[in-house]
């Protein structure tokens, strides 16, 4: 009985001892999944009330640059990432825009604080190039909580209009 009760709790020491990289999710499978996450929604904000979207558009050698910006926010947003797909483009073969995925490192945006060394960012900006004159973008903007338990995704629509377009 003795016997069986050494093995038992050995058992479950090496058990606790299990390699971490086993739960934490690769920049690959992330990206991934914020892929399929915006492919999938059927819901799409305009706006937020919790930070601003604004976006530009510039024309370039045989394309366009288009550039979103994510700032001046209202709430505390931590472990920021970012991904914007545009409609029409198969992101299994060319990479999205994106920030908070590949970098290695965390972004957080809180109201009237700065620090980038330490990851706390006043804003954000995501570029991409398109052949598109005016590409209609879908944005997935995901964060957490101060206490990090809990994840929240805010998923955008819109259309990037050039000003040329604007002027018509």
């Amino acid at each position: 009985m003795k016997k069986i009760c050494i093995l038992l709790l050995c058992l479950l020491i090496l058990g606790g001892c299990s390699n971490t990289a086993v739960n934490e999710v690769s920049s690959d499978d992330r990206y991934n999944d914020m892929v399929e996450l915006v492919e999938t929604n059927k819901n799409y904000l305009t706006v937020s009330e919790y930070y601003d979207i604004t976006f530009d558009i510039a024309s370039i050698g045989g394309g366009y640059r288009y550039y979103i910006f994510i700032d001046n926010p209202r709430i505390a947003l931590y472990n920021i990432s970012v991904i914007a797909l545009e409609d029409g483009v198969d992101y299994k073969t060319s990479m999205a825009p994106s920030v908070g995925i590949f970098e290695g490192k965390t972004y957080n945006m809180i109201p009237n604080q700065t620090n980038s060394d330490k990851g706390y960012v006043k804003g954000m900006v995501l570029s991409g190039t398109t052949t598109n004159e005016n590409p209609h973008i879908k944005l997935l903007v995901q964060y957490q909580d101060k206490m990090l338990t809990n994840t929240y995704r805010d998923y955008f629509e819109f259309d990037i209009i050039t000003s040329e377009a604007n002027n018509e």
